[in-house]
């Protein structure tokens, strides 16, 4: 609808149309995807909690106890891709700290 009208005044500039987010986000959205894990599960989620070879996750303090979660070939392919920066797989700004949420990315 915009598009017809480039003048509209409430048109967004053409660089600010599509937002970027982090590779690490957007990896944590498709492991929520993947698992069904809670968002919490992921975002703690610490590198010694994954075992690649085996394709497990092995959970220690979920909300229902400790929990093994079995990883899909498309999960194993996201973890495999991301880098190891620090203790946790989806670090925050600093990567010695997990990242505290996905509302902007989401």
């Amino acid at each position: 609808m915009h598009e017809r009208k480039p003048k509209a005044k409430h048109l967004p500039k053409a660089k600010n149309r599509f937002t970027k987010i982090s590779p690490f986000a957007a990896a944590a959205i498709r492991l929520l995807l993947f698992t069904g894990c809670r968002l919490r599960e992921i975002l703690h989620l610490k590198w010694e909690q994954v075992d690649l070879e085996r394709g497990l996750l092995f959970l220690a303090d979920t909300k229902t106890g400790r929990k093994t979660v079995i990883l899909n070939a498309p999960a194993l392919a996201v973890l495999a891709g991301l880098d190891r920066l620090g203790p946790y797989v989806v670090p925050g700004d600093d990567p010695d700290k997990s990242r505290t949420d996905l509302k902007r990315p989401w």
